[in-house]
């Protein structure tokens, strides 16, 4: 049986919600983003004879500004998923409207009208804690940026600058040091105190050119795996998987990677290749192979990084530890 929906569209300070039951009208209502907004948006499906806690809450993946709408309704047992925008731009795709009050009635209608189909999940996270590791990790890229712009000041500057400003570039770089590591200490707190992320974490830190940041951006970016299907699905989303672009006889694209995606991932990852290939036998063999068939570089690190995505989502599924197989070959 069909759940009855409830698409919401988020903003920083505002939510569009709507209900869609396959027939009749959808009504709405506007109301703000806060938990003010939240018990308001109750109170009106329950006016309108539904139990909030029989319907679903459907929500687009818009970052931070949804995970206080999911932390509430986590806490009072109500369930929610979130669904992505471009799914549900493409399910209309002649649609001429654009505003809020549309878009939520559009979310609404699309999960109503998919939720039965079979490669379709329900994308729930446990959403404070995710929350937090998300805020975290935001807040020590933004300190890396800056460390690495007083770097390259340093850099290039260090030999006609006056003592003092080197002194100050050096003292801000120490303090920048100093909150990443304490930020990355309180990522591990988290981790640590959350057993359905602790036990993930771990297994994803066994892989070879895995390390803190990547594992916990991976978890963060899957709501510890609940949002995207199988490795290939992942592949796709951080710009991994190969795209095939061609149509009929005029247009031959070849197949290469894709550049809409979470390039910030892969760039994790890519920074991981050169570990795993000093230090899994199995990669460095494969490396080693191909650079002697002519290889470029490039090609061959977008391969392992794929291979390491199959092996973290093989992990995760398997729930035991990766074994390096090839250890075992003679």
């Amino acid at each position: 049986m069909k759940k009855i929906s409830v698409g919401i569209d988020i903003s920083k300070k505002t939510l569009d919600a709507s209900i869609y039951s396959g027939s009749g009208g959808q009504p709405w209502i506007k109301t703000t983003n806060s938990e003010d907004g939240f018990v308001k948006i109750i109170n009106w499906v329950e006016k309108q004879g539904f139990n909030p806690q029989e319907v679903m809450f459907v929500m687009e993946h818009t970052g931070h500004y949804g995970y206080a709408l999911a932390a509430f309704l986590d806490a009072h047992d109500m369930p929610y998923t979130f669904v992505a925008g471009l799914e549900v731009k493409h399910h209309f795709p002649l649609s001429r409207v654009k505003n809020d009050k549309n878009d939520a009635k559009k979310i609404a209608q699309y999960f109503y009208e998919v939720q039965e189909r079979e490669d379709f999940r329900i994308q729930t996270i446990k959403a404070s804690e995710i929350y937090t590791l998300s805020l975290l990790l935001s807040e020590r890229n933004l300190y890396v940026k800056h460390r690495a712009h007083l770097k390259a000041q340093l850099s290039e500057t260090q030999e006609y600058s006056s003592a003092n400003r080197n002194e100050r570039l050096k003292t801000i770089e120490k303090v920048y040091s100093k909150q990443i590591r304490e930020i990355e200490k309180e990522i591990t707190n988290v981790i640590d105190s959350t057993p359905e992320l602790k036990k993930n974490y771990d297994l994803i830190r066994g892989i070879a050119g895995i390390g803190l940041v990547t594992a916990v951006t991976i978890i963060v970016a899957t709501a510890n795996f609940t949002r995207s299907k199988n490795a290939r699905s992942f592949a796709n989303h951080i710009c991994v998987a190969p795209c095939d672009k061609s149509s009929g006889t005029s247009v031959k694209g070849g197949v290469h990677t894709s550049n809409i995606g979470r390039k910030d991932i892969k760039a994790l990852l890519s920074r991981g290749v050169l570990l795993a290939i000093k230090y899994d036998k199995g990669i460095k063999s494969y490396y080693e192979r191909k650079r002697e068939e002519g290889k470029h570089y490039y090609c061959i690190a977008n391969a392992i990084m794929f291979k390491m995505v199959c092996r973290i989502f093989a992990v995760v599924k398997r729930g035991t530890p990766y074994v390096e197989t090839h250890a075992y070959i003679q």
